[in-house]
């Protein structure tokens, strides 16, 4: 099953590369398990993760810690 990726785009990989250019490395280390990749930012973040807490899909979660906290508390 390909991984919907979540990712904070107010990280700071992201801010310093752009969103174009860090989906686009994450296409080509990942080339066939990626379903979509979508930036967020605070509350939209939160509320993606709720969005998939009970969906059947693979997620991957990008940011920092206040990121992953928030994640791993979902």
């Amino acid at each position: 099953m390909p991984y919907t990726i979540l990712i904070n785009r107010n990280s700071g990989r992201v801010l310093k590369e752009g969103r174009k250019s860090f989906a686009k490395k994450l296409r080509e280390v990942l080339p066939e398990q990626i379903e979509s990749i979508k930036f967020h930012s605070g509350k939209s973040l939160a509320e993606a993760m709720h969005r998939y807490a009970n969906a059947d899909a693979q997620l991957i979660i990008g940011g920092g810690d206040g990121t992953l906290a928030t994640a791993a508390s979902i």
